[in-house]
Formats: C-alpha cells, sequence, structure tokens
C-alpha cells in the first residue's frame, strides 16, 4: 500500500510512476551524458512549450566536464523540473519534484543517498532562486548551489531573438491565463529580479548579468505597451480587445 505522502502525489497528473531505473542505468546514463528513458518521458509530456528537453539539455551542456561534483549537478537537473504544472501553486511543482527525487533516492539505495540532501536543496532553491538563509553551508556546498541556480536562470542572458523564443513558450505554458493576468505576473516576477541587482551568482558568469538586466527590462517595455495599448480609447473604438 501507498503510503499517505505516496498516494497525495499519485492524485496529480503524471507524478507517480516514478524514476524505476536501476542505480547502474543511471550510471550509464551520467557516464555517457545521456538523459534516462523515464526522465526524457516526463520532459515530453504534453503542455511544456520551454520546461522540456531543450532546457535540460542546455542546462546539462553548462556542466564543466571536470567538476568534482558533476553527479549532484546531474542529478539536480534532471530532476528539477519532473513535476511540471503551470496551473499549481507557487513552490508545489519543485517540491513535489523533490518528493520525486527522494522516492528515487529510496528505490537506488546507498548508490546516490550520499547526494540526497544536498540534491533537494538545489531544487528547493529554485523555487525563490535565492541562496538559503536559514542553512550553514560550506564554501563547496555554496558554489554548487550558485552554480546550479545560475545554471537554471542561463536563458535570461541569450541573444535576443533566443530570448524572444523563450519569452513566447513561457506564455504558451501559461495559456490559460489572459493576457492581463500573465502580463501582471510576468512584470512582477521581472521587477523581483531586476531588484536582486544580479540575477547570476558566479564571477564566471558576471558579463551576463548586463544581458539578462537589458532583456528583462525589454520584455517589461513590451509587456507595459501592451497594457497602454489595450488601454487606449482609440483601440476600444477600433473593436480591439485585451
Amino acid at each position: 500500500m501507498l503510503s499517505p505522502q505516496k498516494q497525495n502525489l499519485c492524485s496529480r497528473p503524471s507524478v507517480c510512476n516514478t524514476m524505476a531505473l536501476s542505480s547502474r542505468s543511471f550510471q550509464r546514463h551520467l557516464d555517457d551524458g545521456s538523459i534516462p528513458p523515464n526522465i526524457r518521458d516526463k520532459y515530453n509530456e504534453p503542455g511544456r512549450a520551454y520546461h522540456n528537453l531543450n532546457h535540460i539539455r542546455h542546462m546539462l551542456n553548462l556542466i564543466p566536464s571536470n567538476r568534482r561534483r558533476k553527479r549532484e549537478l546531474t542529478y539536480a537537473t534532471w530532476f528539477h523540473d519532473c513535476v511540471y504544472d503551470p496551473k499549481a501553486k507557487h513552490g508545489r511543482n519543485e517540491r513535489d519534484s523533490i518528493r520525486l527525487w527522494e522516492e528515487h533516492v529510496e528505490d537506488c539505495g546507498c548508490f546516490i543517498s550520499d547526494i540526497k540532501d544536498i540534491v533537494s536543496l538545489m531544487i528547493e532553491c529554485t523555487i525563490t532562486h535565492t541562496l538559503p538563509s536559514d542553512i550553514s553551508l560550506g564554501d563547496e556546498e555554496t558554489e554548487l548551489l550558485k552554480r546550479f541556480l545560475d545554471m537554471d536562470m542561463d536563458i535570461l542572458a541569450s541573444p535576443r531573438a533566443e530570448y524572444l523564443d523563450y519569452a513566447e513558450k513561457v506564455r504558451k505554458e501559461y495559456s490559460h491565463f489572459t493576457d492581463e493576468q500573465f502580463r501582471k505576473g510576468r512584470i512582477e516576477f521581472f521587477r523581483g529580479e531586476l531588484k536582486k541587482e544580479k540575477v547570476f551568482y558566479l564571477e564566471e558568469n558576471e558579463r551576463k548579468n548586463g544581458i539578462a538586466m537589458e532583456n528583462m527590462k525589454a520584455e517589461i517595455e513590451m509587456l507595459e505597451s501592451e497594457v497602454a495599448r489595450n488601454e487606449d480609447p482609440k483601440n476600444e473604438d477600433c473593436g480591439i480587445s485585451s
């Protein structure tokens, strides 16, 4: 019989049926840089326009080949968006993804039990994209979290055309929102990021901060201009609706 926690998880679409591959199979994928089939299935689910396999591949390509903690970065990348429902409350997808990861650890046993907590924390940090303030971490763990968060946000520093494609895909994922609702939420998110003064933590990514800031400011201006257009009485006369 499923535990109450697992029953609750399985009540959500596509959350149950966890990563049932053996630890050896996952090690093989770690070694050759491929993505396990059960992970691929998750990211190929319908409704994923941006948070799909391309996002995962992009992040995996950012992991330096000589990283000593490549295992943690890879597992966190594989699992961090395994559960993705745009209609879920803020933070629920990440917490359900953590549960899925921790169930996988239980299934695999000691092979990855040593990285269970740090990978869970890495995924949890993507809820706010900030470092934890209530946990004492060593320099190595702090650097690991910074690298992972930088990887997840890397799209914000993309060339303009690629960035606009990303923005369009995010809009598709939130198609259940009206244009007005989406604009409000998107502007609020970006203003929160801009208050941080920088998006990327690592010194090696410092130059990306300026690019990301400009991309976000440009999207805010675009969204606000859409609001102004829709509120213009002339547009109402022309029968243009929001």
